[in-house]
């Protein structure tokens, strides 16, 4: 086959058609399409006067169809950008988004009361900067080690975090008994180690379409900026139905330690809804097609 210029100009308005998210946009480029296709005799008049003198310039057939190749990407490049992307269910892409909500909410809920927490073990309540630091410090290790894990599971490297949240808010909430502030700073790192944000983010990225993904991003920063405020919402709660600390009586239930038996139990139900309804979702490696594709259409030396 010759290299047809409408043929181009028709894949090209389809490209930028499905990157386009107004739906004035797409009514416009879809008239387009259809005026190229408009009168078939003018455009295999400008076809074959097209080819005639494409076929002067490079000599031979196997050149302009070399030519052609590139022009368009290759054979492949149309169902390359075809390619579906894998359906997910919305229940997964809610606890996706619960899971950065959650997060945050544990990020926070903790501030109004660490000062005081620091106070009842026997340190200056300026400690409480330490204690909320603690949390991103362990982030920045996480994050690593979840982006490589979601390259292969996105599934089990969720439940992995819920469990280290859930681990981190228990041991933060039994330092108190236990007379430790270390139990503390350790419970605040494993609650770092549990942020799964960088694998919802790429969750996005990955398996929402083009038309979804600026959405899907809105709500993933309206589902962390709703933890936000929830966080020190509930700890100001819990003043209602926990009382007040007093050094030297380690007791299990105050309002310092609260905060930590509450996320465990959200945290619980969280893990219990990611085990049983999220979807590990159908991976489609698009690199590996695309790689194919441009090695094959790769021009290759000749006289």
């Amino acid at each position: 086959t010759f290299f047809e210029p409408m043929i181009y100009q028709i894949q090209s308005s389809r490209r930028r058609l499905g990157q386009m998210h107004n739906r004035y946009i797409r009514m416009v480029y879809a008239h387009e399409m259809l005026h190229l296709i408009d009168d078939d005799k003018n455009i295999k008049q400008e076809d074959e006067k097209y080819l005639m003198q494409r076929r002067g310039d490079f000599g031979s057939v196997e050149n302009l169809e070399k030519v052609r190749k590139q022009s368009l990407g290759g054979e492949d490049e149309g169902k390359i950008w075809m390619q579906p992307y894998p359906i997910v269910s919305r229940l997964s892409k809610l606890l996706n988004l619960a899971s950065a909500g959650l997060y945050m909410c544990n990020y926070n809920i903790v501030a109004p009361t660490s000062g005081l927490y620091s106070e009842l073990l026997g340190f200056d309540p300026a400690n409480a900067g330490i204690i909320i630091g603690m949390t991103p410090m362990a982030v920045i290790l996480s994050s690593v080690l979840y982006s490589w894990w979601s390259s292969y599971s996105y599934k089990r490297a969720i439940m992995f975090a819920s469990c280290c949240c859930m681990v981190g808010n228990i041991v933060y909430a039994l330092a108190l008994p236990c007379n430790s502030l270390l139990m503390v700073l350790i419970g605040r790192m494993l609650t770092g180690f549990g942020s799964a944000r960088v694998i919802n983010r790429r969750y996005i990225a990955d398996y929402y379409s083009l038309e979804d993904r600026t959405s899907g991003m809105s709500d993933f920063v309206s589902a962390s900026a709703l933890g936000m405020a929830l966080g020190p919402a509930i700890a100001a709660s819990l003043s209602i139905v926990a009382p007040a600390g007093i050094s030297g009586t380690n007791s299990f239930w105050t309002i310092e330690t609260a905060p930590g038996y509450v996320m465990f139990v959200l945290w619980s139900i969280y893990l219990a809804c990611n085990v049983w309804f999220f979807e590990e979702p159908d991976r489609i490696d698009r690199s590996e097609t695309t790689t194919a594709a441009s090695s094959r259409t790769r021009p290759t030396g000749g006289g």
